[in-house]
């Protein structure tokens, strides 16, 4: 039971961890793209 509980926990944060990691890389590339607009202006 309690090995399963802990499946469980590394899950989630396995999957949050994966989120932010989706959040910051999407800011990332914006802030690229922001960037070489600005430098082609």
């Amino acid at each position: 039971m309690k090995s399963i509980n802990m499946i469980m926990v590394l899950n989630t944060v396995y999957y949050q961890s994966g989120l932010i990691n989706m959040i910051l890389l999407t800011g990332y590339f914006c802030i690229l793209g922001l960037a070489i607009y600005q430098d082609n202006w």
